[in-house]
C-alpha cells in the first residue's frame, strides 16, 4: 500500500510539475505562441512525459485553466460561506479577486485576455467545469438574495471581467475599486 500511494504522490507531483511549467511559458507567451516542447523544456521533462500525462496543448492549458478556477473559487468561497448578508458577500468577493489576481498576476492574461471571448469562457467543456466548481457560491447568493442574487452576481461578474483585463493590460485599477467598494455600500439594498 506504501508503493502505491508514494507512486500516486510522485504522479501528482509531476502533473504539478507540468502544470507549473506551462502556466509560466503560456503567460509569457500566450496559448498560440507556445509549443508542448517549450513546456517540456520548461519542467525539465521530456515532450513524451508531457502527452502521458496530457493528451494535447489544448487538453493541458484546459487542465490548468481548471486547475487554477478550483483553486480560486474555492478560496473565494471559504471567505464568503458564513457571510450573512450580500453586501458582506460582494464586499469580500470583490478585495478576494483583487488581491488574487495581484498575487497571481501570470493567471490574467490566461483567463482574461479579450474578456467573455477568452477560450476560457467560449469552450464548452472548460465553462461546465468552471461553472460547477462555481456552484456553491452561486448557491450563497441565492440563500441571500434569493433569483436576485443571481441576476447581482451576473452584473458583479460582469464588472470584475472588465476590471480584470484592464489589470491584464497594466492598468492602474484602484480608482475604480475605490469607486466599486462605495457603490457596494450605498447601492444594494
Amino acid at each position: 500500500m506504501a508503493v502505491k500511494d508514494r507512486k500516486e504522490r510522485e504522479r501528482e507531483a509531476r502533473r504539478s510539475q507540468i502544470l507549473q511549467a506551462a502556466l509560466d511559458v503560456f503567460s509569457e507567451k500566450g496559448y498560440e505562441k507556445t509549443t508542448m516542447d517549450e513546456i517540456a523544456e520548461r519542467a525539465e521533462l521530456s515532450k513524451g512525459i508531457l502527452y502521458y500525462y496530457f493528451q494535447n496543448k489544448e487538453d493541458l492549458f484546459y487542465e490548468l485553466i481548471a486547475r487554477e478556477a478550483e483553486k480560486y473559487y474555492t478560496s473565494a468561497y471559504e471567505l464568503i460561506k458564513d457571510v450573512n448578508n450580500h453586501r458582506e458577500f460582494f464586499s469580500r468577493l470583490f478585495q478576494f479577486h483583487i488581491s488574487y489576481f495581484q498575487e497571481n498576476r501570470k493567471l490574467l492574461g490566461l483567463i482574461f485576455p479579450f474578456g467573455k471571448s477568452s477560450p476560457v469562457f467560449t469552450n464548452d467543456k472548460i465553462k461546465d467545469r468552471v461553472s460547477a466548481i462555481r456552484n456553491p457560491i452561486l448557491k450563497k447568493v441565492t440563500e441571500l438574495r434569493g433569483e436576485e442574487g443571481i441576476v447581482m452576481f451576473e452584473f458583479f461578474w460582469s464588472y470584475i471581467i472588465g476590471l480584470s483585463v484592464k489589470m491584464e493590460q497594466g492598468h492602474d485599477v484602484k480608482k475604480e475599486s475605490e469607486l466599486f467598494q462605495k457603490m457596494l455600500k450605498g447601492v444594494l439594498k
